[in-house]
């Protein structure tokens, strides 16, 4: 069986184009977007592997629905309903069109040291804020403030 192809696509672009719904059955798994200027904004809604929010998913649309994976430490949004490696679901409103030559659409979310898609690790240039929920470029006091902070492994 040959390995579909990938259409890779930003996060932001994803979110503008097929427009995720928010999850309203457990608001707090909504994704939180920092706008600048202590302002956040819900960007869209993560829905769980199991349970009420599972069956919500399965009665959507198929070219609706995106599963969250994981693999080798990278991490994104994968076109359709997928079981290995899912972390979570997302729906949205536009459905992806369905390829009948096997073109999958991937959403890079976050990467490992050496990805494809860039490197964003604690041992390179960029570690993750916990207070402005982004990756920053790594302070040359990193060693101080480590505890308050996480690295992407």
């Amino acid at each position: 069986m040959q390995e579909a192809e990938q259409l890779v696509l930003e996060e932001d672009f994803f979110i503008e184009r097929f427009k995720p719904i928010l999850n309203d059955i457990m608001p707090e798994r909504n994704s939180m977007v920092h706008l600048g200027d202590g302002e956040w904004e819900e960007s869209y809604g993560m829905f769980e592997t199991y349970g009420p929010e599972l069956e919500f998913v399965k009665a959507q649309p198929p070219n609706q629905v995106w599963t969250c994976i994981e693999e080798d430490a990278d991490g994104g949004l994968l076109s359709g309903f997928h079981f290995v490696n899912r972390l979570w679901y997302v729906v949205t409103e536009i459905p992806f069109k369905g390829d009948p030559y096997g073109i999958d659409i991937w959403v890079p979310l976050w990467n490992s040291c050496g990805s494809t898609y860039g490197c964003i690790c604690g041992e390179c240039t960029e570690v993750w804020d916990n207070e402005l929920m982004d990756w920053v470029n790594r302070p040359e006091d990193y060693d101080k403030w480590l505890p308050n902070r996480k690295t992407h492994q």
